[in-house]
């Protein structure tokens, strides 16, 4: 567990950094952007290139926890053959 003069080290570097990030022009009546939500200038990623990137993150995920992913596979079966059974 890290102690309370590591953290309020961490804490400094993290602001110091936000605080080259965010340019100190910016007006006061401009909404702050949400955490974690990319820019619109970016153009969008399509439906292949999150699928792609969700898949790698199952097989990562198998790789590391196989009997969760077995179980997991197991309770998606059972889902979907109650589905059909209807």
């Amino acid at each position: 567990m890290p102690t309370k003069a590591e953290l309020e080290a961490e804490l400094a570097e993290m602001r110091a950094l936000l605080a080259e990030r965010s340019p100190s022009s910016e007006p006061a009546d401009s909404a702050p952007q949400e955490a974690g939500r990319e820019p619109e200038t970016e153009e969008p990623h399509d439906f292949q290139t999150h699928f792609g990137t969700l898949l790698k993150e199952f097989e990562s995920a198998a790789e590391k926890n196989p009997a969760m992913a077995l179980m997991g596979a197991f309770i998606v079966g059972l889902v979907i053959g109650r589905a059909v059974g209807r």
